[in-house]
């Protein structure tokens, strides 16, 4: 009875601990930046319904961010580190225009891209964003 009781305090510690215990990289009002579970070496973007811990993953694997008040910038290493750099894919970039509404629908639809970097750049400066850096790294 008494390995019991033990067995269940650790398997809630255990339970409490992975959810109260994400290692929070970046955040800014309900978006924020994690681990995905079980990839350390890759952070997401995340939009958060509430207060509550956890949220919806809205770009996953990316190595950069810059945001203001109205918009989130993001790039992305090419997916292949095993390639040699002639071979490697060019990095990609997203847009992602922020909401203050708690509506993952919402959320997904104002996400842009993926953006190669000269399309990326176009798109930012037809929407005034160039003073947005991408200074923000997440290795």
């Amino acid at each position: 009875m008494n390995y019991k009781i033990t067995y269940l305090v650790f398997f809630i510690i255990f339970a409490i601990s992975n959810c109260a215990f994400q290692k929070t990289y970046w955040e800014d009002g309900r978006y924020f930046v994690s681990e995905n579970e079980g990839y350390d070496y890759c952070k997401s973007l995340w939009f958060s319904l509430d207060d509550t811990a956890g949220g919806y993953g809205l770009v996953n694997c990316f190595i950069n961010i810059g945001a203001d008040e109205n918009y989130i910038l993001l790039e992305s290493e090419s997916e292949s580190e095993s390639k040699s750099e002639d071979e490697k894919s060019p990095n990609q970039y997203w847009i992602i225009k922020k909401i203050n509404k708690s509506d993952f629908g919402l959320a997904k639809e104002n996400v842009s891209g993926p953006f190669l970097k000269e399309e990326f750049e176009i798109k930012r400066t037809e929407m005034g964003l160039e003073s947005i850096l991408l200074n923000v790294e997440l290795k």
